[in-house]
C-alpha cells in the first residue's frame, strides 16, 4: 500500500527489515517522516525503512535521534533524506528557502524541530527566548498553546517535563542574533504538539570605570 503525509515518533527495534517508518516497503512512500531511534540486529536496517523495494520521494529522517546515516538498509537505495536535528531547524522540510519539502505542504502544521499533520488535533507552543550576549544560558517567558482551532489549550498540556533548547545560539552570537527553539517533552492527550519558538541575543551590559588620580595643577596626574 501508500503510505503518504505521515510520521512517526517511536524507537523501534528489530531483527531484521527494520525502519523508522516502515520495516519493508513494496509500494510508495511519499511526504514522510520518522524520528524515533532505530535498533537492529540486521544490515537491512535504516531510518526511514529497513527493506525498499518501491518508491520512495520526499521523505526524510533524523540522523541525530534515529542513531544511523542510513535512510533506507537494503533495497532501492534512492529517495529517502537524513537531517539532522539543528537541519530540521535550518532547512526542514517546511522552513522557507528549503532544498527540501513534502508532497503537499498544506498538509502539514509548521514547528520545531519538526512540522505536525493539520487534519489532526494539535496543540503549537509558543515561546520567546532571551540571553545576554557572552552567555550561553537562555531564559524563557511568554508561553502560549494554542489549539487547531485557534484556541487556548493551555489546560490541556503538561509541562513538568518540558525543556527548551536552543542549538543555532551561542555565548558567541552576536548582539540582535536570532534563531529558532525547540522544545521536548510537553504532552497532551489525544493531541499532537510542536513547538514555534526563538531566542534573540540582547547586548551585555558595558561599565566603565575611571581611575582615581590626583595631581596638581598644570602637571600630568
Amino acid at each position: 500500500g501508500t503510505i503518504s503525509e505521515a510520521y512517526a515518533t517511536g524507537n523501534v527495534t528489530g531483527n531484521n527489515n527494520t525502519g523508522g517508518l516502515a520495516g519493508r516497503n513494496n509500494d510508495t512512500i511519499s511526504g514522510a517522516y520518522a524520528t524515533g531511534r532505530v535498533t537492529g540486529s540486521d544490515y537491512d536496517t535504516g531510518g526511514l525503512v529497513g527493506n525498499n523495494f518501491g518508491t520512495i520521494s520526499n521523505a526524510y529522517f533524523d540522523t541525530s535521534t534515529s542513531g544511523t546515516t542510513a535512510s533506507i538498509g537494503k533495497g532501492n537505495m534512492s529517495g529517502g533524506k537524513g537531517l539532522t536535528t539543528v537541519q530540521w531547524l535550518t532547512e526542514g522540510p517546511m522552513v522557507s528557502g528549503s532544498p527540501y519539502s513534502f508532497t503537499d505542504p498544506g498538509a502539514w502544521v509548521s514547528g520545531s524541530p519538526y512540522p505536525i499533520l493539520s487534519a489532526l488535533p494539535h496543540i503549537v507552543i509558543s515561546s520567546t527566548g532571551a540571553q545576554t550576549y557572552g552567555q550561553s544560558v537562555f531564559s524563557v517567558s511568554s508561553l502560549t498553546f494554542t489549539d487547531q482551532n485557534s484556541k487556548n489549550a493551555s489546560s490541556l498540556v503538561e509541562t513538568s517535563n518540558l525543556k527548551w533548547y536552543s542549538p543555532l545560539l551561542s555565548s558567541t552570537s552576536n548582539a540582535g542574533t536570532t534563531g529558532a527553539m525547540y522544545g521536548t517533552g510537553a504532552t497532551a492527550k489525544g493531541y499532537q504538539i510542536t513547538y514555534q519558538a526563538t531566542d534573540t541575543v540582547s547586548k551585555a551590559a558595558l561599565a566603565i570605570t575611571a581611575l582615581n588620580q590626583t595631581g596638581t595643577y598644570g602637571q600630568t596626574p
